[in-house]
């Protein structure tokens, strides 16, 4: 009996055991069943580029990329499927300058390692490293750049800070950080550069700048000239002995990047254009706030720019606005007694500022409507004169980008234009027009959907999609 049960035994056991290596064997490594990571967003208002009409229809995405777009297409069995009655949809907006995702500066960064004689200053030391990058300091995950996310930034060119030569600025996609830096859509963009100097050692004034600028170039020239002689002819050569500033500086000299200079103001503008001129530099001139008609004529009509989008505070405005949400939880705290006070007192008197007068705070009502409105009218005038390439976010806190950018609309600026210096202007200049900055079939899927057409007041982001990967805003879904 015993004999006839172990042969049994012993075939169930082995049944048993083969049975469980093919169900592993089924979800294992390759063979793990894997969900699509199709897209499909039906019914949506889409404005594919500055210039066209929106169009309602249906998006389909694959892979990443903006397979079709059409009214008779319809979701694969396992898209995921948004309903996009009543959105408009974008190509995701890009940031064309930005320190969002960098660690602030210390409170004594002007200051100097450098504890030699100040006139033998090394150049790591002066803040002129063209050399660095930004790549590895980049914080993906910071509340800045999911703040810049939020409000419809797909893509952000960022700029190391420092002095002098800054370094190498690269550009991001915004979306999930990967082990590959799939997030990183260009390593150099162009050299970043400003008037600022580091305390106490040379270069530490602007004409001294200018000095070590010429050396600087002038010195690379011959070093690239030398390196190309020794790539054709290395016989009885010695070897490139170039430094890692020089080395950086090669592709600036070749025109091959361009150097973005932080100008806020005449004089630095004067000083950089004068300085490109001199040594045959392609310049952009960059986080431009004042900058007078007179001088603007003067200037090379080449020359494009990234004015400043930190609009002074509207005039007319509160400075501290409270939302509705704020106002209503103070409505049951107020004192009946504070309230009467308030109303006992006479109303031009509420609205003065302390120790000021009517006349003097007239005065600077006036003083400020004309500041607003000069900085508002350069944004204008560079848009007629084909040189505004975007705006500048370096000085913009990233809550107020939507509103500024609303705020054009005032001086001149029609939807498209606004657009078009949100996107397609960005992305011809970065040389990413053919991936992005419209929505078309073939593009990288990088776009934004909003409630409402994003130039008008209180229009909200509902989704991103990055890379094709979607990120839902919705305060239903959030």
């Amino acid at each position: 009996m015993h004999n006839k049960i172990i042969p049994i035994t012993l075939l169930l056991i082995l049944c048993t055991f083969f049975s469980n290596e093919k169900i592993i064997a089924q979800f294992s490594g390759d063979e793990m069943p894997k969900i699509s990571s199709d897209l499909f967003i039906s019914n949506v208002t889409i404005k594919s580029q500055p210039g066209a009409e929106y169009e309602k229809t249906n998006l389909l995405i694959q892979n990443g990329i903006i397979r079709q777009i059409g009214k008779e297409i319809e979701a694969p069995a396992l898209a995921k499927t948004i309903d996009g009655e009543g959105l408009k949809l974008y190509s995701a907006f890009i940031n064309p300058l930005s320190h969002e995702g960098l660690k602030d500066e210390e409170d004594d960064a002007r200051r100097s390692a450098w504890r030699g004689a100040p006139g033998n200053t090394p150049l790591s030391h002066a803040g002129i490293n063209p050399q660095n990058s930004i790549i590895d300091e980049f914080e993906l995950n910071s509340r800045g750049v999911e703040r810049l996310h939020k409000q419809g930034f797909g893509i952000i060119h960022v700029v190391p800070r420092g002095y002098v030569m800054t370094g190498k600025g690269s550009l991001f996609l915004i979306k999930e950080k990967e082990d590959n830096n799939s997030h990183l859509l260009m390593r150099e963009t162009g050299l970043f550069a400003q008037w600022r100097n580091m305390a106490r050692v040379y270069p530490a004034t602007p004409l001294a700048t200018m000095v070590v600028w010429r050396d600087l170039i002038s010195n690379t020239r011959l070093q690239l000239e030398y390196s190309e002689s020794y790539k054709q002819s290395p016989e009885g050569k010695a070897r490139l002995n170039a430094n890692d500033q020089t080395l950086a500086l090669f592709p600036v000299v070749k025109k091959e990047q361009v150097v973005y200079f932080n100008v806020p103001e005449n004089r630095q503008i004067l000083r950089a254009v004068r300085l490109a001129e001199e040594l045959d530099l392609d310049i952009i001139l960059t986080n431009v706030s004042q900058l007078d008609a007179s001088i603007l004529s003067t200037l090379p009509e080449n020359i494009q720019f990234f004015p400043d989008l930190n609009w002074p505070d509207h005039p007319h405005e509160e400075k501290t606005e409270k939302s509705d949400k704020e106002e209503e939880k103070e409505r049951p705290n107020r004192k009946s007694r504070r309230t009467a006070e308030k109303e006992e007192k006479p109303e031009e008197e509420k609205s003065l500022p302390a120790g000021m007068t009517e006349e003097e705070y007239k005065r600077l009502v006036e003083s400020r409507t004309k500041e607003f409105e000069r900085r508002m009218n350069l944004a204008s005038e560079l848009k007629d004169r084909n040189a505004l390439l975007g705006f500048s976010m370096l000085e913009t806190k990233t809550n107020d980008l939507l509103k500024n950018v609303r705020a054009l609309k005032e001086f001149g600026f029609s939807a498209d234009e606004i657009l078009a210096a949100l996107t397609t202007d960005v992305a011809t200049h970065f040389g990413i027009d053919g991936i992005t900055g419209t929505v078309n079939e073939g593009k990288q899927a990088h776009l934004v959907l909003f409630d409402k057409s994003f130039t008008e007041d209180k229009a909200a982001v509902q989704y991103m999609i990055i890379d094709g990967k979607l990120f839902s805003y919705k305060k239903d879904e959030e």
